[in-house]
């Protein structure tokens, strides 16, 4: 698929400073750090990750589905879903070959000590951060395949942080170490292409309509 000539077209029909707003936004996008919410219970609280994840410029965000499939609930997310790419897998197992495939740093969140906080993190490899269920936390057979395991120190009573809250700190913890670091974790311009024709495929009314017409599908 020629991305550009579509992305060119359907240009088009949006205005000049939207087009440049994307653009501006792509710039900031990362998949250097990806999160993976495994089996959350109450999708509210997936809804709320992905707007947070959209707001650090976190492009990819997993959900692993293995036991419920509930939807987003797009009144929390608040949009976020729509310029984000939510990869949904059916088991552990799934998330586990796609790190893999990606060359990419399981870490697996424990309430524990004697793991990783979120300044000492290795981040030589790009992170794949997996987040456990409200109420078990991450399974058994994540905690065996993680290559790291990350900790939020907490000083009070209370042992654990709402999933959103805690998403939010790792986000905004690791977009600090990779923005103060010489490392290359922006999106590649093949990937810069594809979301921003998404992006435009998303603003534009029938735009598959429009493409079917100009590119004769």
């Amino acid at each position: 698929m020629n991305f550009q000539a579509r992305i060119d077209y359907l240009s088009q029909f949006v205005m000049e400073r939207r087009l440049e707003r994307f653009r501006q936004i792509l710039d900031l996008r990362t998949e250097y750090v990806q999160l993976a919410l495994q089996d959350t219970y109450h999708m509210h609280n997936a809804s709320a990750v992905l707007r947070s994840s959209d707001a650090f410029g976190m492009q990819r965000v997993h959900l692993i589905r293995d036991k419920f499939a509930k939807e987003i609930d797009t009144e929390i997310a608040l949009g976020a879903q729509k310029w984000l790419d939510i990869q949904q897998h059916s088991s552990n197992e799934s998330l586990f070959a796609y790190a893999q495939d990606q060359g990419m740093s399981l870490v697996a969140t424990s309430p524990h000590k004697g793991a990783a906080r979120i300044e000492t993190l290795d981040l030589t490899r790009p992170v794949l951060i997996m987040l456990g269920t409200e109420r078990e936390g991450l399974t058994d057979d994540a905690f065996a395949k993680a290559d790291q395991t990350l900790h939020i120190p907490m000083y009070g009573f209370t042992e654990s942080l709402n999933l959103s809250v805690t998403a939010s700190l790792i986000f905004h913890g690791l977009r600090q170490r990779l923005e103060q670091s010489e490392r290359s974790y922006g999106l590649v311009d093949k990937e810069k292409q594809r979301i921003l024709l998404d992006w435009l495929r998303t603003s534009v009314k029938d735009s598959g309509r429009l493409e079917a017409l100009q590119f004769d599908e």
